[in-house]
């Protein structure tokens, strides 16, 4: 397990004493590799206990050795190997590659052609600055904080344990308070004194001149978004858009086996694994990497859950079908119902990271079993909701724009679904055109009255009016306190003032999906995995989550992502000859409700002590009776199904009770 840091700073040798004892602290971690400049120091650390401590890393010698500006953590290439939109950047090592980024002379441009999952680390020599920057949808995470005692000089990380030793660290209120109402931002850190480099975001230390008088800081912060989805969504130049979303989730699936290979060396029968539930995210991806393996090579093994006492999460029909179609070199079966005897500490061990990030041993078992087959590459499914599922808006956005079809539509899914026609009309039109278009309407009237005696301050109070909609349409959960839910309210009011689809011209069902995209609780899911396999050197990739696929979504129609009782519609067309009939057009939606559900239920007693403790009702963020009313309830029904809010209450109580006060678990 290796991690890269750098130290900036006017401080920087006087700081790299206090920054080697942390890391030391820290699972005996060990600098492999330091070079320095006058401001700044990068380097890297290991925890292999087996090398010899004067033995180069193979990963050390190519990236530090061989250049003292730059440091890569990339999922496309350990030799320097980047692609872009436009080009490819083939470098014999990533020294080559340095001197990229150094004759660029618009680094951001540059930063947001870059595709996969990166992390970089950049000392501009000739302009005593540091860049730091993190691709889009990366599940790894970048970290700085400033030194304690070493004034405007920065630590910068890709793991946050060194700075849990290097300086007290403080609960985020606001932070606890998103969890709390089950909106929790992955972009933003649990702690107010280590910060979190946003997805898709570069940062730059810049060092001023030395010597000065000024009471200004020494150095200063700059943070740019280097990549968004664009607003100039009129469609795309391919017509057949099935066609287009299956080359392209061919080309991010190819990337991922190429990367597998390389770290592999090229092996030829090198295995990769595919997890397979039976949905068509992952099966899609599944059929896909089959198709795309190597000639000679088709060693890729399929991996499964199952859940014998839990009938609503089977889809053991699916996977074998899917099974029967693909000769997989091995299927492999996890059974997750056996862990429901493990007491939820046991189950779901929360990280220092976040409430969300559980290191839970089915995740372990997983680990173990790519490494008894020799595999270092697991290929995951994530993304596909994010990317394809649409929005229920769909249909409201083109009901506006006089598409009368779309009645008919909606009512003949709701049979198909045997669910209620009134209340699928009344979710899915009535409640849309009341909260974003009546009411709007009645407060705008009543605001320009008020204030608007011109077209610009007009102008002022709609958008104004438009984002409060966005916070007061928001529902918070019974145990947020007026303190936790202004907290809240203010963090989405900020949120939806960044949400480029904001303005009404686009339509609701981008604003929608945007939102989804960038808040996604899956980064939870993938954080969890992350920390788990990088304990055994272990490789996930999620080819879904692509930025050129996301574009791609946002671009087309938004119906094609949803029609009928099809959510996903354009992904199954697309899909349609790769999979089996049955699981390319199963309608019926997964869901682990009622796992989690019977999980609580048997650990009534251990959950009820830990809600019941006052931390956080301390703070002012959390109404304690409230909370043990709402988990009475589902562990007193004789048919529970846990909400995912709940869900987020009782993961906060441990990740705060644990690494914040410290108590025994």
């Amino acid at each position: 397990m290796n991690y890269f840091f750098a130290v900036f700073g006017p401080q920087t040798q006087r700081a790299f004493t206090k920054i080697s004892f942390a890391l030391q602290t820290f699972s005996k971690l060990r600098c492999v590799n330091v070079v320095a400049s006058s401001s700044c120091l990068m380097g890297e650390t290991t925890t292999d206990t087996t090398r010899n401590e004067t033995a180069p890393h193979p990963k050390t010698e190519t990236q530090l050795k061989t250049s003292n500006s730059l440091l890569l953590d990339s999922r496309l290439s350990q030799k320097g190997f980047l692609a872009s939109n436009s080009e490819q950047f083939d470098c014999k090592s990533v020294s080559e590659l340095a001197h990229l980024f150094e004759s660029t002379s618009d680094l951001k441009s540059f930063t947001g052609e870059l595709q996969g999952d990166f992390r970089y680390l950049w000392a501009n020599p000739n302009a005593y600055s540091l860049t730091i920057a993190i691709s889009p949808f990366n599940p790894q995470t970048l970290f700085y904080a400033e030194i304690p005692e070493c004034k405007d000089t920065y630590l910068i990380c890709s793991d946050l344990s060194p700075f849990l030793n290097l300086l007290e660290p403080k609960a985020d209120t606001v932070s606890l308070a998103m969890w709390l109402s089950g909106r929790p931002d992955p972009n933003r850190s649990m702690y107010s004194n280590i910060h979190q480099l946003p997805q898709a975001s570069m940062l730059t230390f810049s060092l001023g001149a030395l010597g000065s008088n000024s009471e200004s800081p020494l150095v200063t912060l700059k943070t740019e978004r280097f990549w968004d989805i664009q607003t100039n969504v009129a469609g795309t130049d391919c017509k057949d858009q099935k066609t287009q979303l299956r080359q392209l989730i061919q080309t991010s699936v190819s990337r991922c086996i190429k990367q597998s290979l390389e770290d592999d060396g090229n092996q030829a029968l090198a295995p990769i694994f595919t997890q397979l539930s039976g949905g068509m995210d992952s099966t899609s991806v599944s059929a896909t990497a089959f198709n795309l393996m190597p000639s000679g090579n088709k060693n890729l093994h399929s991996i499964s859950h199952t859940y014998a006492n839990t009938q609503s999460c089977d889809e053991s029909d699916n996977i074998q079908a899917m099974i029967s179609r693909y000769p997989f070199a091995k299927s492999h079966f996890i059974e997750l119902d056996k862990y429901t005897e493990l007491s939820f500490a046991q189950l779901y061990p929360t990280h220092p990271q976040s409430p969300g990030m559980v290191l839970s041993p089915k995740y372990h078992e997983e680990a173990k079993l790519l490494k008894a087959c020799g595999a270092k590459t697991m290929l995951t499914g994530n993304g596909g909701d994010e990317m394809f599922w649409g929005h229920s808006f769909a249909y409201y956005d083109r009901l506006k724009t006089a598409d009368l079809r779309v009645v008919g539509e909606v009512i003949k899914g709701a049979r198909e679904l045997n669910v209620s026609v009134l209340r699928a009309l009344r979710s899915v039109f009535i409640s849309p055109l009341v909260h974003y278009d009546i009411l709007p309407m009645l407060a705008f009237a009543t605001q320009y009255k008020k204030q608007a005696n011109t077209l610009h301050q007009a102008q002022q109070a709609e958008s104004a009016l438009t984002q409060k909609l966005v916070a007061r349409n928001m529902h918070l959960p019974s145990w947020l306190t007026v303190k936790a839910s202004e907290l809240v309210s203010a963090q989405q009011f900020e949120n939806a003032k960044r949400n480029p689809f904001l303005s009404g011209k686009h339509g609701l069902t981008r604003y929608a999906r945007y939102d989804g995209l960038f808040n996604s609780s899956t980064f939870n899911s993938m954080r969890s995995y992350q920390a788990v396999f990088d304990q055994y050197g272990l490789n996930l990739q999620h080819p879904l989550f692509d930025k050129q696929i996301a574009e791609f979504s946002f671009a087309i129609d938004q119906h094609l992502q949803i029609s009928g009782k099809y959510p996903k519609l354009l992904l199954r067309q697309a899909m349609t000859e790769d999979l089996p009939e049955q699981v390319c057009w199963n309608s019926h939606k997964t869901v682990f409700d009622q796992h989690f559900a019977k999980l609580v239920q048997q650990n009534e007693q251990s959950l009820r002590e830990l809600l019941k403790h006052e931390g956080l009702q301390d703070l002012g963020l959390l109404d304690n009776t409230a909370l043990l009313k709402s988990f009475d309830e589902l562990v007193q029904d004789p048919h529970p199904s846990l909400n995912v809010d709940l869900l987020y209450a009782i993961l906060v109580q441990s990740w705060y009770q644990t690494h914040i006060l410290k108590l025994e678990a």
